[in-house]
């Protein structure tokens, strides 16, 4: 074949194939978004104000502000300009499930409830995107109420869409749909509209590589036999 013939081709290819192999790229984590650079008084207010219910059982209502304000106490003297920076730079990313153990450090022997309490606060600042931890750290929680609170939260319509799409689903497709949808709207931002088939590539190799390393025994079934646990919460 004429070598010109066999140029004019890989042009006229080029343009398609980077085209198609861009749509199958992850979108990019931003560093830095909006709901992460708010100073902590407009922080507390807008979590306070989506996920305080006047009508809500007292309790569970103080100890969501309880928790919230100790984890911020606490991320505020980690290095960063933003709540995501200090999230990071905390290692509670790397510590996955033990996390809390380091908000305790030096505190003594920790009462149980201090580290629902944490637990509770993280669920705000996570489903109120003011952090956006990595998948291993995600998906090593489980925390059923975080993933209930983001859909209401971050897309609503959408998911009660998806939802009422998927009524003929098994209860337990539903949920392994919805659990990765959450999951990625967590981890990038966005609405579920927003979602690429790369970001659904890059969840699904984050799972395969959790499934392998095991979850630390913390599901009585193996998560390999369940695509997307959804037992209840994991405190």
């Amino acid at each position: 074949m004429n070598p010109t013939a066999n140029v004019d081709v890989a042009r006229a290819v080029e343009p398609h194939e980077v085209g198609k192999a861009l749509e199958w790229e992850p979108r990019v984590g931003e560093a830095s978004w909006w709901q992460t650079r708010q100073s902590r008084e407009s922080l507390v207010e807008r979590l306070l104000g989506l996920f305080t219910d006047p009508g809500a059982g007292l309790t569970r209502d103080k100890t969501r502000r309880r928790g919230l304000g100790k984890l911020l106490d606490w991320l505020e003297g980690q290095p960063g300009e933003t709540w995501q920076d200090r999230w990071m730079a905390s290692g509670a990313d790397d510590a996955g499930f033990e996390w809390t153990d380091l908000p305790l450090q030096g505190r003594g022997t920790p009462k149980s409830h201090w580290r629902d309490e944490l637990a509770t606060g993280l669920v705000l600042l996570v489903a109120g995107q003011a952090i956006r931890p990595s998948y291993p750290w995600l998906l090593r929680q489980r925390v059923t109420v975080m993933l209930t609170e983001t859909r209401a939260a971050s897309d609503p319509d959408a998911f009660q869409r998806l939802e009422q799409l998927a009524q003929h689903a098994t209860p337990t497709a539903r949920s392994d749909a919805l659990n990765k949808l959450t999951w990625i709207v967590i981890r990038k931002g966005g609405l579920v509209s927003d979602i690429t088939v790369g970001d659904c590539i890059e969840l699904t190799a984050a799972l395969e590589e959790h499934h392998f390393r095991g979850s630390a025994g913390r599901c009585s079934t193996p998560c390999s036999r369940r695509p997307a646990c959804s037992q209840p919460a994991h405190r």
